[in-house]
């Protein structure tokens, strides 16, 4: 791939990090200079990953199975990493970030096969970065 047909992957790449970064970097002041997720579904998630992981279990407690995130996936995505890194409080955030990214190049890939470049293919991936769901302050 040319330097010049990945502008705009590269360019909506840096975005998305400049983004998160100061998205991050806003909120640690604000809690005492830990990270914290603004939505408890991240937590809930990361309970169930822990046991899953752990006991094998999908649920909020080790004991029982309980249906309590609309996100099987997510969970295990987790739950794998989970397994190498002891439950981490930074996997999701790692994982959402990767997500993110990949979003980021499968859009850079549909405007090259639609033959979008140059300043359109720019604004149409800064357009998707500004869309995506990412960490934001308020």
């Amino acid at each position: 791939m040319s330097s010049r047909r990945s502008l705009p992957l590269i360019l909506g790449l840096e975005f998305y990090a400049i983004l998160c970064g100061i998205s991050v970097l806003y909120s640690l002041p604000q809690n005492g200079g830990r990270f914290i997720y603004p939505l408890d579904d991240t937590y809930i998630s990361m309970a169930i990953s822990k046991n899953l992981a752990q006991y094998g279990v999908m649920g909020l407690t080790r004991h029982a199975f309980s249906f309590s995130s609309s996100c099987p996936l997510w969970i295990w995505l987790i739950a794998a990493a989970d397994a190498v890194t002891r439950s981490a409080w930074w996997v999701p955030l790692a994982l959402g970030l990767a997500g993110g990214i990949a979003a980021i190049w499968m859009v850079h890939r549909i405007l090259q096969s639609a033959g979008r470049g140059g300043s359109s293919a720019i604004l149409g991936v800064l357009t998707f970065v500004l869309l995506l769901p990412s960490p934001r302050w308020r």
